[in-house]
């Protein structure tokens, strides 16, 4: 089975195992070591060990909260169940607006296509719940434009006036624009 990963905000790769958001803690010569992405702020004592392609190692009840694909159960809820249903939906939902950005990022690396297109091709199959947890496309387009500008990417524009085609409707005669 394929490691599935997805992108953090700082550009490293997370790994995802039964919904659950790993960082690499370190590397062997077989293995690659991964800890709960909440080690820090949950103090989890989650763990996952990877070779190639591969899950050798994931035990699920060393995380001290819920997956963060995993669906509330209401009889395990017993009480504030308001709050608890909209944390469990903000982390569900976390991982899906990862995802888009995570998308995003790798287009703006790979294509030179305009950061507007990015971001519209990047939200097309967006569920209507996911839409309002994702950042406002202008701070989308700040972080294409800060992508770019680290690689040195450019968009497709023509070095010079004279390597511009104009299409022929759109012109007066062979050489010349028509004027406005």
């Amino acid at each position: 089975m394929p490691l599935q990963f997805v992108k953090s905000a700082k550009g490293k790769h997370h790994l995802i195992v039964d919904g659950f958001r790993f960082v690499k803690d370190r590397e062997g010569l077989e293995n690659t070591f991964w800890k709960c992405a909440q080690y820090h702020s949950k103090k989890c004592s989650g763990r996952a060990v990877t070779s190639g392609d591969n899950v050798v190692r994931h035990d699920q009840s060393r995380h001290c909260h819920t997956n963060e694909n995993v669906q509330v159960e209401v009889s395990n809820i017993k009480h504030s169940l308001h709050r608890k249903v909209q944390k469990h939906f903000s982390n569900f939902y976390r991982l899906q607006v990862m995802e888009v950005l995570s998308a995003s990022k790798n287009r703006a690396e790979t294509t030179v296509e305009t950061p507007h297109s990015i971001i519209a091709a990047s939200f097309q199959n967006v569920s209507p719940h996911v839409a309002p947890h994702l950042p406002h496309p202008n701070s989308i387009k700040k972080q294409i434009r800060r992508i770019r500008q680290k690689h040195e990417l450019r968009t497709a524009d023509p070095p010079t006036r004279a390597d511009i085609e104009i299409l022929f409707p759109y012109t007066k005669t062979g050489n010349f624009c028509t004027p406005c």
